[in-house]
């Protein structure tokens, strides 16, 4: 199933530059962002169609693997106001003040860029029209997560505190999580099923705040 999805998306094209275009823009807007604790394999996120940061990355990293191009994790601490308006109030009251955010990197041109691909467009640009998130600074409105060979941003991107190293697995998100104390990995886990309504409220409002 991956390799034929890989196929359609790259339809042919041979310079790794298109291809990497290709795969992130299908990763950023074919995959909707959405809030999900969990760890299942590239092909159950394909069917679900929706993923948090880290199961863009492990779309992305094996579909850019499958096309030739070298690829691999990697991880920044950033602040929970990442997160603000996502989450659910309740959520986001006892979400750890710092958390690994993850996010893509591949080779090109014998450099490492950063591929991160967390917001759909059309989260982004609602975000935008309601200045939540990240846009409630109008500074940030600018931001551009479109793909670029200098690298590509996401919002969580605003609010790294600290550099947490590359990995070409998940080992250190899961143990970030391994970690938490019991009250935190309660609250990450029921992320889920408390906070996809706020996003999809966001998705389908004209204007929405809380």
């Amino acid at each position: 199933m991956l390799d034929d999805t890989v196929k359609e998306i790259i339809n042919n094209e041979k310079r790794p530059e298109k291809k990497a275009k290709a795969i992130f823009n299908f990763v950023r807007d074919e995959i909707k962002f959405d809030i999900y604790v969990d760890f299942p394999d590239v092909g159950k996120i394909l069917k679900r169609k929706a993923g948090a940061c880290y199961h863009k990355a492990m779309v992305m990293v094996e579909m850019m693997k499958l096309a030739g191009i070298p690829a691999r994790y990697h991880f920044v601490w950033i602040r929970k106001g990442g997160l603000k308006n996502i989450l659910h109030p309740l959520v986001y009251r006892f979400w750890p003040e710092k958390f690994i955010h993850t996010y893509a990197e591949i080779k090109l041109n014998n450099k490492w860029i950063m591929l991160d691909a967390t917001y759909d467009k059309k989260l982004h640009n609602k975000l935008i029209k309601s200045r939540l998130n990240f846009s409630r600074n109008k500074s940030n409105e600018k931001l551009d997560i479109d793909f670029s060979l200098q690298g590509s941003k996401s919002a969580q991107d605003l609010y790294i505190v600290e550099d947490a190293g590359c990995g070409d697995d998940l080992g250190k998100l899961k143990e970030h999580i391994r970690e938490l104390p019991t009250f935190k990995r309660i609250s990450t886990g029921s992320a889920g099923w408390l906070s996809q309504k706020q996003v999809k409220k966001i998705k389908k409002s004209h204007r929405f705040r809380y």
